[in-house]
């Protein structure tokens, strides 16, 4: 079940929302439980096969994480943390290492295992509440709670991520009304997300998907072409994710518990550092406290930083996927985050940067993460070094022909003018500039719901006008409800969000 699709907006939700509503004058328990059930029932709607796998798996994670609150035993936590890994790797990993076996010629199977969906999300849950558990930050709950917490509908396919800390005291100490407010700002998000997901990353795949299908067969990408569809899955990426974010993030408001915040206008950034604290904050912050400091962090001098670094996005880049681009990907941020903190060693004594250095930072960085988002995309390597090579010109600049006439003077300079293949003109110009409006210039679904995240708002410098801002009365009302209008009568035929394919 989708959260861009009729079923889900017209019968589950309205559904969960009115039992929700009956049940929680009831007390905490009947609420959780009732959560709960809708949460499983949300989920045996993909496929009921993989249903045990979660109840099995909580059930086993909840015993280990009740044992380390009374032991704080080291080697029960590897243990129980290696169990979660295993259980990730068999479903994931095992189909590529053995294709990994055959391409060096070394004995291999052949493995057919289809991925439970929000394994990857799921398996981060259970690491970081064993985690927790263990140095004592959990609150007493009952198996109920945690139950909920791993797979509360909303963030369970593709997060955002939640520490036990955050959503279990919340499920612990949970309310015994519904909130007329937080309703409104959750109607608000997940509004917000439908039209990022329906309207503009739905949009923006009609260009990316033909042109990766036309590489796949052996396409030779040109200058338009590949900056055409490196652009494009930029944006599309990040209105996609964002979106399922925007949404999950509402429907936990609707409910009565607060996600966290996921993205913070990460294209706004002016260093990779700086991007990597805006985009999929949930994951960044996971890898830095799960990760990152256990391999030593800062705290054991820089080289040893930046080998924990490295070794991080790696990782990360092993974590979307199970594949060679996926790694190369992690491991190129992983070198660059690494270059960024020494370039900001050696410029630490030049005082604050100018707006033309922002300037100058911003462009650098938006144009990095592009151009490694052609390597998360491509299906090989050898696909994503034809589009970052068309990309820099190495198959030539050919623009299209109709501009022949206008443009003449640029073939001295080796332009050519023919038929292009997967630039689609105009019409694609105009998307990617409405993209970029967008994610450069329009407040964040943070900024914009002031003063609800008021302290987000000062956090990140970027004031929203008065104007903007939202509050709840029948102006706001009709503004989302034209939007989310808009964006049902797009939706006939729902997209899956392309973070449930990690």
């Amino acid at each position: 079940m989708l959260f861009n699709s009729y079923s889900f907006i017209f019968a589950f939700l309205p559904a969960t929302l009115f039992i929700y509503a009956l049940v929680i004058r009831r007390g905490r328990h009947a609420a959780v439980w009732a959560l709960l059930a809708a949460s499983l029932i949300f989920y045996a709607g993909w496929d009921w096969h993989y249903l045990g796998l979660i109840v099995v798996s909580a059930i086993g994670n909840f015993a280990a994480g009740m044992a380390l609150t009374r032991t704080r035993s080291q080697i029960l936590l590897a243990v129980a943390v290696v169990g979660n890994l295993m259980l990730l790797a068999y479903f994931k990993y095992l189909g590529f290492l053995g294709n990994a076996l055959a391409e060096m010629g070394l004995p291999h199977w052949n493995a057919s295992i289809v991925l439970p969906l929000g394994i990857s999300f799921l398996t981060f849950h259970q690491i970081a509440y064993l985690v927790e558990a263990r140095r004592g930050k959990v609150v007493s709950h009952g198996f109920h709670d945690y139950a909920l917490y791993i797979a509360f509908f909303p963030h369970l396919i593709a997060g955002p991520i939640v520490r036990p800390s955050d959503l279990l005291v919340r499920i612990v100490h949970h309310g015994r009304h519904m909130d007329a407010r937080r309703m409104a700002i959750g109607l608000s998000f997940f509004s917000i997300g439908l039209a990022k997901k329906v309207l503009l990353a739905d949009g923006l795949a009609e260009y990316v998907d033909p042109f990766y299908q036309w590489m796949n067969k052996g396409g030779i990408p040109g200058f338009l072409d590949s900056w055409g569809a490196a652009l494009a899955y930029s944006f599309q990426l990040y209105f996609d994710f964002s979106g399922y974010s925007d949404m999950a993030v509402g429907l936990g408001m609707m409910l009565g518990l607060r996600l966290p915040v996921n993205f913070l206008s990460p294209y706004k950034a002016t260093s990779l550092i700086d991007f990597w604290r805006r985009w999929h904050i949930t994951l960044s912050h996971f890898l830095r406290d799960y990760l990152y400091i256990p391999l030593g962090g800062s705290r054991h001098g820089k080289a040893r930083q930046f080998a924990a670094l490295l070794v991080t996005m790696t990782l990360c880049g092993l974590w979307h996927g199970a594949g060679y681009t996926f790694i190369l990907w992690g491991f190129l941020h992983g070198m660059l985050l690494v270059i960024n903190h020494l370039w900001r060693m050696s410029s630490a004594a030049a005082g604050a940067p100018g707006q033309a250095r922002r300037i100058a930072g911003w462009a650098l960085t938006f144009l990095t993460v592009t151009g490694l988002w052609v390597v998360f995309r491509a299906s090989t390597v050898d696909v994503a070094g034809k589009v970052l090579g068309g990309m820099v010109g190495f198959q030539g600049i050919t623009l299209p022909l109709t501009y022949q006439d206008q443009l003449a003077a640029l073939k001295h300079f080796g332009v050519n003018f023919d038929q292009i293949d997967y630039f689609n003109g105009m019409s694609q110009l105009g998307a990617l500039a409405l993209s970029a409006f967008v994610v450069l210039t329009l407040p964040n679904a943070y900024q914009w719901l002031l003063p609800t995240f008021a302290r987000i708002d000062t956090r990140m410098g970027s004031k929203t006008p008065s104007w903007l801002r939202w509050y709840p009365g029948p102006r706001m009302a009709w503004i989302l409800g034209g939007v989310t209008a808009v964006a049902l009568l797009f939706m006939a035929k729902p997209t899956v969000f392309l973070y449930f394919q990690f």
